[in-house]
């Protein structure tokens, strides 16, 4: 099940991307013959969250294998989903692909310590990397860990901090710190209670569209690309 959440109408170069991040590899890893069938469920003026609860519903219902997030305001690269799931193969993990944030300032993959998510340094092309969230961009989710986590399975939160870390509050309310969570943190977070693992799959290099292409180069520094010179 691909899940498409759309706040209005998707980007053009996302949608000319699409069909080739569906489309499954000729090239065989480690023996894995990865063959799938998928359909694509587009939402169209949904919350994000209420959105991709809908999608893991439809799924579980259907008895899909796995949900795939994909968002319209991205390019992911050829073949993601079958690169994915050559990861994924029988194993219970959570997988996402790596990109940065829309202004460029940090890498959607993220450790967890004392109720904040702070962003992995990473580079493009170092392989797998464990991590204790990453976005739902570009992620990946076996139906069977849907069925042994409680629903909703998305959704925002804020979440109290000490003062001690009271710099990454996004709210300050007297004496009190909260830090806010996004509907994927939340989810990742949830995830990692319940036992399973969580991974970044960092030659999976997508970018955020905005009047340009934002990503990683190969060093690992953010670039800024023209539209025009990635699709």
């Amino acid at each position: 099940m691909v899940g498409i959440p759309h706040l209005q109408f998707s980007r053009t170069e996302f949608e000319r991307s699409l069909l080739n991040t569906l489309e499954k590899s000729d090239i065989i890893i480690d023996d894995k013959d990865i063959n799938y069938e998928c359909i694509v469920m587009d939402l169209i003026g949904n919350i994000t969250d209420d959105a991709r609860n809908i999608v893991c519903a439809r799924a579980i219902n259907e008895d899909f294998t796995d949900v795939f997030f994909l968002d319209d305001d991205m390019l992911h690269p050829r073949f993601t989903l079958h690169d994915l799931l050559i990861h994924r193969n029988d194993n219970e993990i959570v997988i996402g692909g790596m990109y940065t944030n829309k202004i460029g300032t940090r890498i959607h993959a993220y450790d967890y310590r004392d109720g904040i998510f702070y962003p992995m340094i990473l580079k493009p092309n170092t392989g797998l990397h464990k991590c204790d969230a990453v976005a739902s961009g570009c992620m990946l989710i076996p139906t069977s860990i849907l069925k042994k986590i409680s629903f909703p399975w998305f959704y925002y939160k804020y979440t109290e901090i000490s003062e001690t870390y009271k710099k990454s509050a996004t709210i300050t309310l007297g004496d009190k710190y909260y830090a806010h969570w996004s509907e994927d943190t939340v989810f990742c977070h949830n995830v990692k209670k319940a036992g399973f693992d969580v991974y970044v799959d960092s030659n999976i290099n997508c970018y955020h569209l905005t009047t340009m292409a934002i990503g990683l180069n190969d060093d690992g520094q953010i670039s800024f690309n023209m539209l025009r010179e990635m699709t």
